[in-house]
Parts: C-alpha cells; sequence; structure tokens
C-alpha cells in the first residue's frame, strides 16, 4: 500500500530524510519511531504530497506522490502533529468544511458517525476553542476518519496527552485497522509501538536503522501533476463561517469602515465647502467613490493576507487544503470568492453612510463590474502575499509599501493631474487608479474599455501568481 526507494529530503543545512526504502502492506498498522529531529515528520509531509522530495520515489497504492498528487490525495487523510482545527467553528462545522473537500455523499450521516466515533456527538455544535487538548485530538482522528481513508497517517498522535486519553486515542486507532485502513503513525513511545503497531521502523538522523516488529526489536539492542478538482466552496464555506462569527462582533463590523469613515467626515464633509474639483459639484461626491474603492481594496486584501498567514503560522489550517484531493486553482477561488464577499459589504455600509451624509454616486453595472474586479485584485494579491509571508510583520511590510501608498497616490483624494507627471506615468499602471476612473465615471468608452482591460490583466496576474505558489509550496 505504501512503498518508498531512496526517498531523500535535503534541506539547505540539513538532511532531513537519508535514502529511506520500505514497504507497507495493506491493513498494517506501521510505525515510524525515533527522537526529536529523526526525519518521522518529514517522511510524512513527503507521503502527503505536502513536501517534494529531493530524490526518490514514494507510491501511495502504485500513485506517484510526486507525478499523482491528486490520486493521492483522494486515497489518504492525515492528523498531523499540530492541532490544526478551527478553533472559531464548532466540532460539526469543521467535519463539515473537511466533508465538503472531499465531495463527500452522505455527509450529514457521516458527521454523525465521526463524532460518535471520537465521541464528541454531545459537544458537536460548541465551539473547539472550549474543548480540552484530548477532546481537539480526538476531534482531529475523527476529521480523518470522515473521508473514509484506505491509508491514515498519524503523526505525534498521542503527544502531551495524559494516559487515559491515550488509551482512547489508541482505541481509535485500532477500529480503523479493523475497517481494513492502513495506518502510518509516528511516535517516540516505545509503549506506544508495542501497543498498536505491526511493524516499527526505527529513524535516526534521518536513515532507517531497524525494521521489525516491536517484540523483534525489544529483543535487541539498537544505541499531484494533473490538474486537481475544482472544488473551490469547501475553501470559502470555512472563510464564510468564519465570516459569519465575526460579522456580530461589533469591533469587526467598525473596524472594517472605521478609517474609510474617518477620511469621509474629515475630507468630505470638513474641507468639502473649501474644496473644488473640476467635473464634480462638490469635494464629497469626488471623495466618495475613490473612498469605497479603497475600502473594497483594504477589506478584500487584509481579510485573505492575515488569515492566510495565521492559518499557515500558527493554526496549520492551511494543510487541510493542501492535503485534500483539490487542486490549488480551487484554492484561490474560495480564498478570492471570500475576499469578495469581504469587500463587497465594506463598500455597500460606506455607499450607504455616504449617501447619507449628503454624497452622490451614480451606481449602475459598469461601476458594479469595476468594484468587483478591484476585489478580485486585491483578494488575489492578498493570497499571494499570505502564503509568502515569513511573519506577521512582513505581511505588514508589504501593507506599508504596496497597498497604502495605492490608497493617497492612486486619484482617491486628489485628480490625478495633480501629481507630477514622472509619477503619474507609474500611478497610471496600477489598478487602484483605474477603479478610481470607472466608479467616477461609469460610462462605456474608450477610456473605461482601456481601464476595464486592466484591471482584468490585473486580475489574471494575481490569480495565476497565487496558484502558482500554493502548487508550488513546501514546508
Amino acid at each position: 500500500m505504501i512503498e518508498t526507494w531512496e526517498l531523500t529530503k535535503q534541506y539547505p543545512k540539513v538532511l532531513a530524510v537519508d535514502r529511506l526504502t520500505l514497504t507497507v502492506a495493506a491493513g498494517e498498522i506501521f510505525g515510524l519511531l525515533g527522537p526529536n529531529g529523526a526525519g518521522k515528520t518529514t517522511t510524512i509531509k513527503m507521503l502527503t504530497t505536502l513536501t517534494k522530495p529531493t530524490s526518490g520515489w514514494a507510491k501511495i497504492a502504485g500513485f506517484d506522490v510526486v507525478r499523482q498528487p491528486l490520486k493521492v490525495k483522494e486515497l489518504i487523510s492525515v492528523c498531523p502533529q499540530e492541532i490544526n482545527v478551527d478553533r472559531e467553528l464548532t466540532a460539526y462545522e469543521n467535519l463539515l468544511v473537511f466533508g465538503k473537500l472531499y465531495d463527500l455523499k452522505n455527509l450529514k450521516s457521516r458527521i454523525a458517525e465521526a463524532l460518535e466515533f471520537g465521541d464528541l456527538a454531545h459537544r458537536a455544535h460548541d465551539r473547539v476553542q472550549t474543548f480540552s487538548g484530548g477532546m481537539q485530538r480526538r476531534l482531529l482522528i475523527s476529521r480523518a476518519f470522515l473521508s473514509g481513508p484506505r491509508v491514515l497517517f498519524l503523526d505525534e498522535p498521542t503527544v502531551g496527552l495524559d494516559p487515559q486519553v491515550r488509551r482512547q486515542v489508541w482505541d481509535m486507532v485500532r477500529h480503523l485497522k479493523s475497517q481494513g485502513v492502513t495506518v502510518m503513525l509516528t511516535t517516540h513511545y516505545i509503549e506506544e509501538a508495542e501497543a498498536l503497531c505491526d511493524r516499527v521502523g526505527i529513524l535516526s538522523r534521518g536513515r532507517l536503522i531497524a525494521l521489525d516488529t516491536p517484540q523483534a526489536l525489544n529483543e535487541q539492542v539498537v544505541d499531484r501533476g494533473e490538474a486537481g478538482v475544482m472544488r473551490w466552496y469547501p475553501v470559502f464555506l470555512r472563510e464564510v463561517l468564519l465570516f459569519q462569527k465575526r460579522l456580530f462582533r461589533l469591533g469587526y463590523v467598525v473596524s472594517i469602515i472605521f478609517t474609510p469613515l474617518l477620511y469621509l467626515l474629515a475630507f468630505g464633509l470638513g474641507l468639502g465647502r473649501q474644496v473644488s474639483v473640476a467635473g464634480s459639484a462638490n469635494y464629497l461626491d469626488f471623495l466618495l467613490p475613490g473612498l469605497i474603492a479603497v475600502t473594497s481594496m483594504m477589506n478584500a486584501y487584509t481579510w485573505i493576507s492575515t488569515n492566510l498567514t495565521v492559518s499557515r503560522l500558527h493554526f496549520r489550517t492551511l494543510q487541510i487544503y493542501l492535503q485534500a484531493p483539490v487542486s490549488p486553482a480551487a484554492i484561490v477561488v474560495g480564498q478570492v470568492l471570500a475576499g469578495v464577499l469581504w469587500g463587497l459589504l465594506a463598500s455597500v455600509l460606506l455607499l450607504v453612510l455616504g449617501l447619507l451624509f449628503g454624497g452622490k454616486v451614480w451606481v449602475n453595472p459598469l461601476f458594479i463590474v469595476a468594484l468587483v474586479l478591484n476585489c478580485v485584485t486585491f483578494a488575489a494579491f492578498g493570497v499571494v502575499v499570505g502564503m509568502k509571508s515569513r511573519s506577521h510583520e512582513d505581511n505588514a511590510t508589504f501593507s506599508n509599501f504596496f497597498i497604502l501608498p495605492m490608497a493617497f497616490f492612486c486619484g482617491t483624494f486628489f485628480p490625478m493631474e495633480r501629481i507630477p507627471e514622472v509619477l503619474r506615468h507609474i500611478i497610471w499602471v496600477l489598478p487602484l487608479t483605474h477603479t478610481n476612473l470607472l466608479l467616477r465615471h461609469p460610462h462605456l468608452n474608450l477610456q473605461s474599455l482601456i481601464s476595464l482591460g486592466i484591471l482584468c490583466c490585473y486580475v489574471l496576474a494575481c490569480v495565476m501568481g497565487g496558484v502558482w505558489i500554493i502548487r508550488n509550496y513546501s514546508e
């Protein structure tokens, strides 16, 4: 069921896995035993397509993990060492999103079965952040059980658990074996390997130094190449569930429009009577479309880039998508749609407030198309930034050097004609500039067609960039 030959992972300064060759039979529980840093987790990441090997090969049920990652993902499920469930969602919602990723039929009954399997049915609709560590670990295994995998990978499944909870997890693993599931688990507890495993391989500094049954070892002295499934809805669903929970927190609602509302009050009303702009009856009418464009940009970008950075660096929830049988394009589409939803909501709220303050905006189909394209562009750019940021400081740096300058210099607060000519040529090619032009003058003419074309080019470039980064992402 699992085969590797000369499987190797070389990092710049560390040889994590060194020419690993082994075979795991169908229905077997196979343990990888070794101290921290022995290469156990790296091996699991290669076998589950999360990290590409430097050399050698690995196959799951005959499918190559590098050349046929989608086929592999359809057969496997993963319970990682880090607890990467969504803590803001309930146990039921976590399983719902996961089940949608795998496009499971009869999902409602399967979720009920998985919750019973993990002894969590009585807490199905409680937020996971209220669960103990043992309950969260059981939810992880229940989530892995949900898809009915042929192969299950468990990375340190009982680390940090008390003896009673550890035995509960062992019972869950034995039940999976009785269902014919092949299990590979990593551990550094010899008693866990003895209790569960048919065979054990011992790793040391990335090399397999022993391979036998636990009993025999005890007697020894041992010093996806394809496009993938376009299943974007589960990714979007997870963001919507988070969105719903945050929407009813007053702080989140205020935060999405607070800054542009301050600008509207300070500049639009405070200076509106003192400033005149050619082509506008008053400054407020000029300013409002620009602030709507900035609001859609900031919220679409920030929602996605921040959530992705947090899910990668802290909660490890991104691994759920990367190890599921969905394409990188589906992940990007789901994320972008969530960013568009957030950006449009913020824009509508600001539009309503602006109209209440006496501003005038001509909303027609071209206006809406321009606003949506703006949200898509910056949500996709948020995917790029969220995937490349190594820390929250990196995320903030991108925002300060790329997003904020556009907000101030792309014609939001003053006409482009008042900008020095040298800068004007640079600013003219930026997406927010053309969103501002289209929102202020939503008429179909040559200039609007050029602006639409430029926005479409940005959409294509940012979406393709996000897909490329996710396809080549490796931890």
